[in-house]
């Protein structure tokens, strides 16, 4: 991604001016721009990490994106490759308001702090390392057992690893 020089900012349209090895420039638009504008275009600080995740989250992604944008929400890029999805109908994003499937964000809030951006990135993490169903499983395994004990998500191993969180301060 060398070569990208962007404008725009959160919230407006950025495109991105591609230097395409001497055929001239190319302009992106939409949501790949946005991923530039965010990024300063530069593949090194996405992180080839994240690049990983999104991949292996891509599928999940995808469909959350669409379910969100089919429910009110308004989808965005994040400079880690999260997309954050606001304004999502309060019946379409979980019990608890937000939900992370993939790498998508989905809330019903018009914002979402960085906190729980961190917090809900490292779910997006804890799918990608169990691949999609087998997060969700074992996800739904831990709250279970931790509901059937009366201990709220307390013993959520899934929550309890995905920092920071205020809410299981009390565990």
């Amino acid at each position: 991604l060398s070569g990208k020089r962007c404008t725009g900012r959160e919230g407006s349209s950025p495109s991105c001016g591609v230097d395409s090895g001497g055929r001239g420039k190319h302009r992106v638009h939409g949501l790949v721009a946005q991923v530039c504008g965010y990024v300063s275009c530069s593949l090194s600080q996405i992180g080839p990490l994240n690049v990983v995740r999104a991949v292996v989250n891509a599928p999940l992604t995808t469909v959350a994106v669409g379910w969100a944008t089919l429910n009110g929400g308004n989808c965005g890029f994040r400079s880690n490759l999260m997309v954050v999805c606001t304004n999502v109908s309060s019946w379409a994003n979980g019990w608890s308001g937000i939900i992370a499937i993939g790498d998508a964000i989905l809330t019903e809030s018009d914002s979402i702090a960085p906190g729980v951006f961190q917090h809900e990135g490292a779910h997006s993490w804890q799918q990608a390392v169990l691949t999609g169903a087998g997060f969700f499983a074992a996800y739904a395994v831990n709250e279970i057992i931790s509901q059937a004990a009366l201990q709220g998500s307390c013993w959520n191993l899934f929550e309890r690893l995905a920092p920071p969180n205020q809410r299981y301060e009390d565990c």
